[in-house]
């Protein structure tokens, strides 16, 4: 028994020791923070007309005479003003005279502006904006790349997201160069899976919901509740060291400019599901609810104290609560309903006022959508090569249907206790919920003749189209549903605050994260068919599993975040030549897991000649859905019991538990020794610690001998430790005005998760035939990182072009094996990422006929290899299979290629837009197994996405239609011979919405 959590005493370093340090810190820096000083005045002037900047113009504050004079590029700067309210007069030879009011000057801080000034020979009046029309917005209305000597970022902004259509997070990184995104849900930044990637809300790390992977579902972050979203491809010190691919950093609403109210409402229709009376769906109802159904399908005190392989329900034994078979199986039978259309809402608000003197504000927002999605053809078939041969083992054709939930809240109150400094408290929690029903027919073994024995060869399109014929075979008929919650709510408390007139800056954070996934149905109903007779047989053990099974389970995450940094100017002016600048700093991070999974199944001696009957000429309908409700029948009268039909227990439940602590010390110097030239040095340093104690699985003789002896001689409880030492150096070269180039080499880190080394066998989710082993065995990797980018930014004429290159060596890269009795990840001997990007984006205002249109894309093109120890298992094993013993890394695509083509005109309030994604193809699952059968490696084809969008402002509101997945591509995965494995496909989706701003 795996003791509470308060009686282990795993490895605690320091955990008790950091947060009062850090609260001690930021005490110390209050009365820093509080000294007063005079604020400083700078911006930019352009020509109204042509936005191109104006040299020697004149800027001049009314109320104390102070006045600067714009340089070649039409920037200025005015130091020591007194705060106040000021009227800024703006003139120039050739230009009219504009004079700007109430301009605000705040003690300590940079008011930024961007002026305009407009030619005498159009004769216009003095307009004088309000102070929004020119202040800087922290909104970005599109992609934005910015290159700096340490990193390379790609930021979407709210308007973009907007635009895109982006209902998530995960929906928005796939306009990211190099990015792409997994299942909806895992993000791939330059080929790297998401093991390689960091997403954090606000900075701080949050925990996973997902048990089989350790970064974040990308796809949980609702989109009108981001007010960025920044993406950094290339890893400096500051940041995680599992920054090899990317760090997504998910920026939440903060202080509004000015009070605001938004509203939006949307309904969409989805071609294979809207309105379609043969969607799937749980018998019962079932569903997602309005906020959610795991708490009425929890699992009962009953079943959870039953001893393995004990008995719930039999015609002799009843549980003390009166509950019968059916109460336990009921949800999980199948039928079909018809969905209605897809919806969202979501409303957001905001105030901005004074606390103490100082601007504050807040912001609230809320969002609600449901998906509905029907596959009528999806296909499913495993194979594996033995003797140089392909074999095919299994055969599905599936109806799927899905219903899904997201719901999220946000709450933001920031506080700007002086200038540009900022407290900000965060509070953001989510639901998002699939309810997933499966109908099946097909075969779980190679299709066998029932009369003669031999195996035919056929396939499962042939034998059912050739049933009427008096073909005769055993065939199997599935039913799964599936119900899995997932929340997460964080805490957050930031910090970011200057000195110096802006030259040192302090940042700090402190989070508190809850996770937890429910999955209280997971069910998997089995039974056997004759062909060409149309009748049911229940299953022989030989066959494949049980007729029933159900299955519980619950994890729970939570997670600790700590960060402090603080950069400082040493010598010289920020940003100018001859300056230096120190940048350092830790953090502290603990995670832990708590999971329990439990699993019985529904056995029987019933005999053909008693087992429910399959009505007349059912052998040719592929899709009956009969089978359960004769079943449940059987279920609901507790006296059809027989003598050998239980509900039992068939082994102990699986429970583990687990801490990971990761301490991180960095820092960075950056020298700038002319304007054009910086360069940055810097060492990152994380002492990590994983620890997980298993309660000790008893395994039934039903599991396959290879799992239980793995099982059997892993240790317990596992712990690893470890400390690594991640470099980092940069360079960025600005050769002119438009033209720079930039280069860096990094060290960073892969771990693994904790599913991943817990000693324990799970059941696979939807394969009753197999399981999951952990790898206690498994060991980090470890990444050296080479990039380079060359850009040329020309904004006069609204273009910008980058070309970048990029290399990762792998040492012992973690990949996912699937083989032929079970899966598990392991580590190979070494492995390889390069590859190049190409950026480009052109707007084309000089060109009369296409004023307000911007073409931007992306390509991005992957190579990848991994080399697998030469007379290892699995070297030997692909060798003695024909295969070729060199492969390419799990999770990459081949090329990413994105297209947007947006016509946005603000004067009608119009915006048209049209985008394309290609993904290309990439290594699902690796293969693994013995010589004498090896599962193939799978693949997935090339992915093709398009979708438009247009939306028409009429005065506060605007309307929007969106046509998603215009081309309706079937997503295809095959075995690396050329063996279909699973075929699937969405459905079109056009959607209408109208919201309104205030």
């Amino acid at each position: 028994m795996v003791p509470k959590r308060q009686e282990r005493q795993p490895p605690q370093p320091v955990r008790r020791l950091w947060i009062p340090s850090a609260f001690a810190l930021l005490l110390w820096l209050a009365p820093q923070v509080a000294t007063a000083q005079n604020g400083l005045v700078s911006g930019s002037v352009a020509d109204a007309d042509f936005g191109v900047a104006v040299s020697n113009a004149s800027v001049t504050l009314e109320q104390s005479g102070q006045s600067a004079t714009t340089d070649k590029e039409g920037r200025f700067v005015i130091e020591n003003v007194p705060p106040g309210a000021y009227t800024i007069t703006i003139s120039s030879e050739g230009f009219v005279t504009e004079r700007y009011t109430d301009q605000v000057v705040t003690a300590g801080a940079v008011t930024r502006l961007s002026l305009n000034l407009t030619a005498q020979v159009v004769e216009l009046d003095t307009y004088v904006p309000p102070p929004d029309d020119f202040t800087e917005e922290t909104t970005l209305g599109s992609l934005e790349v910015k290159s700096t000597a340490a990193a390379i970022q790609s930021v979407l902004g709210a308007e973009f997201l907007a635009q895109a259509g982006a209902s998530d997070a995960g929906e928005a990184l796939t306009k990211v160069s190099g990015a792409s995104v997994a299942d909806s849900k895992y993000v791939v930044i330059r080929g790297l899976s998401d093991r390689y990637n960091v997403v954090v809300l606000n900075g701080a790390r949050i925990p996973s919901s997902d048990p089989d992977r350790r970064a974040v579902n990308i796809d949980i972050f609702p989109g009108n509740l981001i007010e960025n979203l920044v993406v950094q491809k290339t890893f400096s010190p500051e940041l995680p060291g599992e920054t090899t691919g990317g760090y997504v950093n998910v920026v939440t609403k903060a202080i509004p400019a000015e009070n605001f109210a938004k509203i939006s409402y949307g309904l969409a229709y989805n071609t294979q599901a809207t309105g379609n009376d043969r969607w799937v769906r749980n018998r019962s109802g079932g569903g997602v609810g309005f906020l959610g159904t795991h708490k009425d399908r929890s699992i009962s005190t009953t079943l959870m104290n039953t001893p393995t392989d004990g008995i719930v329900i039999s015609n002799r034994i009843q549980p003390a609560d009166g509950s019968k078979a059916s109460d336990l199986f009921s949800l999980g039978s199948v039928n079909r309903g018809t969905p209605p259309p897809d919806f969202k809402f979501s409303a957001s608000a905001g105030a901005r006022g004074e606390f103490m003197g100082s601007p504050a504000g807040v912001v609230g927002a809320v969002s609600y959508s449901k998906k509905y999605r029907y596959d009528p053809n999806k296909f499913i078939q495993s194979a594996d090569k033995a003797g140089g041969q392909t074999r095919l083992q299994s055969q599905f054709l599936v109806e799927e249907g899905k219903e899904e939930l997201l719901v999220g809240a946000l709450f933001s109150a920031g506080w700007q206790p002086r200038g540009e400094d900022l407290v900000k408290f965060t509070y953001f929690g989510n639901v998002a919920a699939e309810d997933l029903a499966q109908y099946a027919i097909g075969t779980a073994r190679p299709i066998v003749d029932s009369e003669t024995g031999i195996e035919d060869g056929g396939d499962i399109f042939s034998l059912l189209g050739d049933a009427a014929g008096g073909r005769r075979a055993e065939i199997m008929e599935r039913e799964v549903s599936r119900y899995v919650e997932r929340q997460l709510h964080t805490l957050q408390l930031s910090g970011q605050h200057f000195f110096d007139d802006g030259q040192d800056e302090f940042n700090w954070v402190l989070a508190y994260s809850r996770s937890f996934q429910d999955e209280p149905e997971l069910k998997i109903t089995n039974i056997k068919k004759l062909l060409p007779l149309g009748r049911y047989e229940p299953i022989d053990s030989d066959f494949f599993g049980s007729p029933i099974d159900r299955i519980w389970r619950r994890i729970e995450d939570g997670n600790y975040f700590v960060k402090l940094d603080h950069a400082m100017q040493l010598f010289g002016e920020q940003d100018e030549g001859g300056s230096a600048r120190l940048h350092f700093g830790g953090s502290f991070d603990e995670s832990w897991r708590d999971f329990r999974a439990d699993t019985f199944s529904v056995s029987t001696n019933r005999t053909a000649r008693n087992f429910p009957p399959a009505p007349e000429n059912d052998a040719a309908d592929a899709v009956n859905l009969t089978y359960t409700d004769n079943l449940t029948t059987f279920l609901d009268d507790p006296s059809q019991l027989g003598p050998g039909d239980s509900v039992r227990r068939i082994a102990a439940p699986d429970i583990y538990e687990g801490t990971q602590t990761t301490l991180g010390g960095f820092f960075s110097a950056t020298a700038k020794p002319s304007d054009g030239l910086n360069a940055t040095f810097g060492l990152r340093v994380e002492d990590y610690q994983q620890y997980i104690d298993a309660e000790r699985n008893f395994l039934p003789n039903s599991y396959p001998s290879s799992v239980r002896a793995i099982v059997a001689r892993a240790p317990n409880p596992v712990v690893k430790a470890q400390t690594d030492f991640m470099p980092h150096f940069s360079t960025l070269w600005e050769a002119t005005e438009d033209l720079s180039l930039s280069a860096a080499f990094s060290r960073t880190v892969a771990r693994p998760s904790f599913k991943e080394v817990a000693p324990i066998a799970l059941r696979v989710i939807g394969d009753p035939g197999q399981f999951f082993v952990g790898n206690p065995d498994l060991e980090s990797s470890t990444i050296s990182n080479y990039d380079v980018r060359l850009e040329w930014n020309r904004p006069d004429r609204d273009e910008t072009y980058a070309l970048a290159g990029f290399s990762k060596l792998i040492d012992k890269p973690i990949e996912f094996r699937s083989g032929s009795e079970f899966d598990t990840f392991a580590n190979t001997e070494s492995g390889y990422v390069w590859g190049w990007e190409l950026e480009a984006s052109k707007g084309f205002d000089d060109i009369a006929l296409l004023q307000n249109v911007t073409l931007s894309g992306n390509f991005a093109q992957i190579f990848s290899g991994v080399e697998i120890l030469r007379l290892s298992q699995d070297w030997l094993s692909r060798r003695s299979n024909g295969l070729d013993t060199e492969r390419r890394l799990q999770g990459q695509p081949d090329y990413i290629l994105n297209f947007n083509a947006v016509y946005d005109n603000e004067d009608l309030g119009l915006f048209m837009g049209l985008f394309l994604n290609v993904t290309g193809e990439l290594l699902t699952a690796a293969g693994s197994g013995s010589p004498n059968a090896y599962e193939l490696d799978t693949l997935q084809r090339p992915l093709t996405t398009l979708d438009f969008g247009i939306g028409k402002e009429f005065g506060p509101w605007k309307v929007s239609l969106r046509a998603e997945n215009l081309l309706n591509a079937r997503r295809e995965e095959f075995y690396s011979d050329g063996t279909l494995r699973r075929t699937t496909r969405g459905g079109r989706t056009y959607s209408i919405s109208i919201s309104g701003s205030f």
